[in-house]
């Protein structure tokens, strides 16, 4: 229960930071695609951290925590300034930063029971 508990703590926050860090350090803000790399990469680096840090006790619980950062993050300034072309390209977006948050924590993971084992 205290793994699950401090996982999903640790995914939520770091998560989160991984995205205003991604943001900020995008050499191109008016660019969608240099803005979403920039991201992904940080998004996907702390997914992979994490993974490794808490293994496959944590697992879920950062997964799922750091997907709702995405979410809780983003969603309320995609609402205020969105139109239905941006809703679209944001619900694009979130998908594949999900799919990164889950295959980046499964390989970090698996990587951590390789080097126990």
């Amino acid at each position: 229960m205290g793994v699950k508990l401090v996982a999903s703590i640790a995914g939520f926050l770091f998560i989160a930071l991984a995205v205003m860090f991604g943001q900020a350090f995008s050499p191109d803000a008016s660019n969608d695609l240099m803005t979403v790399g920039s991201i992904s990469a940080f998004v996907a680096g702390t997914a992979f951290v994490l993974g490794v840090v808490f293994g496959r006790a944590g697992l879920i619980a950062a997964i799922a925590s750091g997907c709702l950062a995405l979410v809780a993050v983003s969603l309320p300034v995609q609402l205020y300034y969105g139109t239905t072309e941006s809703l679209s390209k944001y619900a694009a977006v979130l998908l594949l930063l999900f799919a990164l948050v889950s295959a980046a924590s499964l390989v970090g993971a698996r990587l951590r029971k390789r080097d126990t084992s």
